[in-house]
């Protein structure tokens, strides 16, 4: 039997499994693409300050709002903290200002972006090193950033909150010295990158996994990009490993949508991003099957601990051992 649509999160709501993710979507392509995965089925809406088109977003939930064709406690709106905006003193604004452009009372998860911040020029641009680099905010603050989060969930701008690319020690920190246990945290996660130690970690004090980067990377983004994606030429494009290829031949489905399927399997969520109408109804076409556990274990098997988002161009970031060089966590280095 096909794994249940929705992942209870520990606070109570019910998180769709599978949704829509809006990066890199831009101007007319977010209309079409955001109406044809509601009309697909997606339900859980992913957005962010960074991706520079919630205002898009905003009409295309009003739209449907307004005229009545969906309720919004049908809808799982997300949306998060940036690293341009990660202080305590700016987490409201950029709630409250997510919440105007997208045409809502309340999000139904808030999330802090990464465990880092970035300086900025302006509040448009990132300070840079003479080499480019995006310059870090050494003075990043979880504890206090995590207790202005805590308000926006008594406040009801946020049904839930939670965090995003953080390490265990990050982690616990957090749950340490604040009132609430994160409810969500939004990590990279595919067949070659599955952190089994933080996903248990997670698991054993009830915090419910989001996953992006299901299929690694199939472009290279360009440095100009607020994020970075590198190419691994040593490892085989997700889609083309053989072990995926035969497990959906089997199933008579595509090798994108078990690498999505593996996921829901495994109890997480995930969020993928299309501008084609094909595809964003194809993608969604998962609830229909199941791996075996054979299976399941064979992709298991493929793990390599590449990570394809590894955020590298903000200097002092080294994912390769889930941490930052230095940041000031609670007033202590």
């Amino acid at each position: 039997m096909a794994f249940n649509k929705f992942l209870r999160l520990a606070n109570g709501p019910d998180m769709p499994a599978f949704g829509f993710r809006t990066f890199q979507i831009k101007g007319d392509d977010v209309s079409v693409a955001l109406n044809d995965a509601i009309e697909a089925g997606y339900r859980l809406i992913e957005t962010s300050p960074s991706y520079n088109n919630q205002g898009d977003v905003g009409d295309v939930l009003a739209a449907w709002l307004n005229a009545n064709r969906i309720k919004r406690d049908e809808l799982f709106i997300v949306t998060n903290l940036p690293v341009s905006n990660n202080r305590p003193q700016e987490v409201e604004d950029i709630l409250r200002d997510s919440l105007r452009l997208l045409k809502l009372d309340y999000v139904d998860l808030y999330l802090v972006e990464a465990p880092f911040a970035v300086k900025m020029e302006n509040p448009e641009t990132f300070k840079r090193d003479s080499v480019g680099n995006a310059v870090l905010d050494s003075n990043t603050d979880h504890i206090g950033v995590w207790e202005v989060m805590e308000e926006m969930l008594s406040m009801g701008l946020t049904k839930s909150i939670g965090l995003g690319n953080f390490n265990i020690e990050q982690i616990e920190n957090i749950v340490r010295t604040r009132k609430i246990i994160p409810h969500v945290l939004q990590i990279e996660y595919h067949v070659y990158l599955q952190q089994p130690e933080l996903i248990n970690f997670c698991r054993s004090i009830n915090i419910t996994l989001l996953t992006y980067a299901a299929l690694g990377a199939l472009n290279v983004i360009s440095e100009k990009q607020r994020s970075s994606v590198k190419a691994k030429d040593d490892a085989v494009r997700i889609l083309d490993l053989p072990e995926i290829r035969e497990i959906a031949a089997a199933h008579k489905k595509s090798p994108a949508q078990v690498a999505f399927r593996w996921i829901i399997d495994k109890k997480m969520a995930l969020t993928v991003k299309s501008a084609n109408t094909e595809r964003i109804k194809a993608n969604i076409d998962i609830f229909d099957f199941s791996l075996t556990k054979e299976e399941i274990e064979k992709l298991n098997a493929l793990d390599k601990n590449i990570r394809y988002m590894d955020f590298s161009q903000y200097k002092g970031v080294m994912f390769s051992f889930w941490a930052i060089e230095r940041v000031i966590v609670g007033g202590q280095t």
